[in-house]
C-alpha cells in the first residue's frame, strides 16, 4: 500500500497532517525577517576618528591610526583588520569570526580602545565606535530642498532636529550629513598681539576647551529631596567667548580673548558639496548596523521623515533618492511569483498527462504548502 492510497483512504488524516503543515508555515512565515544577501556583512565593527584642524593624512596615520590599531590588534576572535587615513579622518574597520557575541566583542573594543584614548591628539573629535562597514553603501538617501531657507539653515534644522532623532532608530549605525555649510564658532587670532602679550595659541586652546563646560559641583540633601548642583560654564552668546579671561599681565590685569582675537558667529570652509537636479540641496545617508533587517530600519526611517515633512510643511520637502528596502522587496516579490508560476504549471502538466484528479487535487495541496513551509523554515531557523 503506497502513500496515495493511505492518503485516499484515511482523508480525515491527510487533511490535518497538510493543515498542521499550512499553519506551521504560516506562523513561520510571519515571524520570518527578509533581508537581501542575510548575514553577508555580520561580524564587522569600524571605529571612526576625525580631528580638527585638517591633519594631513600621513600625521593622521602616525598619531591616530598606528596607536589604534596596536591598542585593539590583541581583540579575541578577531579576523581581519583594515583601516584608511586621510585628511582630519582616521577610519579603523574590524572583522570578526562567524558565530561570536559582537556586543561582548564591542565591549572589549570600548575596553582597549579607551587605554589608547589619552594619547591621541588633543584636535580629534568625540570618536564613533558602531557595529557596521563603513564601506557599506547606506540604505537610504534623502535630499532635503526649500524654497525659503538656504542650504546653511537647512543643514542646521537637519543636525539641530532631525539627525539626533534618526541616530537613536534601534538598527541605525550612522547618520552623515552632506551640503551645506556647517555652523562654527571661528576664532581667529592677531599674531602680532599674540606676540606681543606672550600667549601661544595652545594655552587659548586650552583655556577655550576647559571654560566651555559644565560641571557637577556637589549635592544639596534636604527633607525629602537630594538635589544636583552643577556649574554652568557653556558658552550661550558669542560675546561670552570674547569676555573669556586668557592671560594676566605683571600689573594683575586681565587680557580678554577679544584683544587678541576676532570671534565670529559664521560658517567653516565647504568641505562636500551635495545637488540634486542641479540645485544645492542637504543630503542624507543613513547606514545600519550589520546586524539590522534592511527592512525594518528603512520603515522607521521613513515613518520619521514624514512627521518631519508634516511639521515643517512649508519650509522643508523631503526626496528619497535611494531605499534599498524597496530593491529587496521586488526580489523577494520576484522570487514569490516565481514560485508561485512554477506551482501553476507543475500542476497542469501532472493533470493533463495522469488525468487522476485525485492525485491532482492531492498535488494541489501538498506543493504550496511544501513551498511554503520549507521556504519559511529554512530562513527562520
Amino acid at each position: 500500500m503506497g502513500l496515495p492510497s493511505i492518503g485516499i483512504q484515511r482523508r480525515v488524516m491527510t487533511a490535518m497532517i497538510f493543515l498542521g503543515i499550512i499553519l506551521m508555515g504560516l506562523i513561520s512565515l510571519t515571524r520570518l525577517e527578509v533581508q537581501l544577501y542575510q548575514g553577508q556583512s555580520q561580524g564587522i565593527i569600524s571605529i571612526i576618528v576625525r580631528a580638527r584642524g585638517g591633519l594631513p593624512p600621513l600625521d593622521v596615520e602616525k598619531r591616530i591610526t598606528k596607536p589604534i590599531e596596536e591598542a585593539i590588534s590583541t581583540v579575541t576572535n578577531l579576523r581581519n583588520l583594515y583601516s584608511h587615513s586621510r585628511e582630519a579622518e582616521s577610519r579603523v574597520t574590524m572583522e570578526f569570526e562567524p558565530g561570536i557575541d559582537m556586543n561582548f566583542a564591542a565591549l572589549e573594543i570600548r575596553e582597549k580602545f579607551g587605554r589608547v584614548l589619552p594619547l591621541l591628539p588633543k584636535e580629534i573629535e568625540k570618536p564613533i565606535i558602531a557595529n557596521y562597514d563603513d564601506a557599506e553603501a547606506a540604505i537610504m538617501v534623502f535630499a532635503l530642498t526649500s524654497e525659503t531657507l538656504s542650504p546653511e539653515d537647512i543643514r542646521e534644522v537637519v543636525d539641530a532636529e532631525l539627525k539626533p532623532v534618526l541616530s537613536r532608530v534601534d538598527g541605525v549605525a550612522s547618520v552623515e550629513v552632506y551640503g551645506g555649510r556647517e555652523r562654527k564658532i571661528l576664532v581667529e587670532m592677531d599674531r602680532d598681539k599674540m606676540v606681543a602679550y606672550n600667549v601661544s595659541i595652545e594655552k587659548v586652546m586650552d583655556i577655550l576647551g576647559q571654560s566651555n563646560i559644565n560641571l557637577l559641583a556637589g549635592n544639596v540633601e534636604t527633607s525629602k529631596f537630594q538635589l544636583a548642583v552643577r556649574t554652568m560654564g557653556a558658552f550661550n552668546t558669542v560675546a561670552e567667548v570674547g569676555e573669556i579671561g586668557i592671560h594676566a599681565t605683571k600689573e594683575g590685569s586681565i587680557i580678554p580673548l577679544k584683544e587678541i582675537a576676532t570671534i565670529k558667529d559664521s560658517y567653516l570652509e565647504p568641505a562636500d558639496y551635495a545637488r540634486l537636479n542641479l540645485e544645492q540641496n542637504v543630503t542624507v545617508y543613513v547606514k545600519k548596523t550589520s546586524v539590522a533587517n534592511t527592512i525594518k530600519v528603512a520603515k522607521t526611517v521613513l515613518a520619521i521623515l514624514d512627521k518631519f515633512e508634516e511639521v515643517k510643511k512649508g519650509q522643508l520637502d523631503v526626496i528619497i533618492v535611494t531605499d534599498k528596502a524597496d530593491t529587496i522587496i521586488k526580489a523577494i516579490g520576484d522570487v514569490r511569483d516565481a514560485l508561485l508560476i512554477g506551482m501553476v504549471l507543475t500542476i497542469v502538466i501532472i493533470f493533463l498527462f495522469l488525468r487522476r484528479w485525485i492525485l491532482a487535487l492531492i498535488v494541489l495541496v501538498s506543493i504550496p504548502t511544501s513551498v511554503v513551509s520549507t521556504f519559511a523554515f529554512m530562513n527562520f531557523f
